[in-house]
């Protein structure tokens, strides 16, 4: 059985967006649901939910993460899914759907300073968050010509937009890595 975060939250569908017209939960209220994971599961949705800002998936919400329910067993988390960037489209609506410590934000403007209050509100080190954050931007930028190509060749793909998406990612992420260093 999977339940998404909504569900685990005792949130009906229609309020998966925190600013949406009957508010949902929150970037916090999503983290500290995974603290109820096993460590290694907890770790895990933070590195979702980095990696989300990192790609710029501006639709991320709490029906986006799940937990697997198996018999017999404790929940975890389950794989990360419907992710998509919205960086080749900028007519398309750039802001998060859940707000970025406390505010509404656009991928390019989340800076150290967010990560550290994200961190705070729910418990992490500040300093562990930024640095998790350089290690997801330094393994997407070692490893993008490879996905690149990996996904290129998939039936039905255009490389082109495979790699526009993937050179527009990729900038996303370095200009978020930049802005770790920016004092608090």
């Amino acid at each position: 059985h999977q339940e998404d975060f909504a569900q685990a939250n005792g949130v009906p569908p229609g309020r998966k967006y925190e600013r949406g017209t009957l508010p949902g939960p929150d970037i916090e209220t999503l983290l500290r649901t995974g603290r109820n994971l096993p460590p290694a599961d907890a770790l895990a949705l933070l590195d979702q939910f980095i990696f989300n800002i990192l790609v710029a998936n501006t639709d991320a919400h709490a029906k986006n993460y799940s937990l697997l329910l198996p018999i017999g067993s404790e929940p975890r988390l389950a794989p990360l899914y419907d992710v998509s960037t919205v960086l080749p489209w900028p007519r398309v609506v750039q802001y998060f759907a859940q707000n970025i410590a406390g505010k509404k934000r656009k991928p390019g403007d989340v800076a150290a300073r967010h990560w550290d209050a994200i961190s705070e509100a729910v418990g992490y080190r500040p300093a562990d968050v930024r640095k998790r954050v350089q290690e997801l931007v330094d393994a997407m930028v070692a490893r993008r010509v490879a996905v690149t190509n990996a996904v290129a060749a998939q039936p039905g793909c255009t490389t082109g937009y495979v790699e526009q998406a993937a050179s527009l990612i990729e900038a996303n992420a370095l200009r978020v890595a930049g802005r770790l260093r920016q004092a608090a």
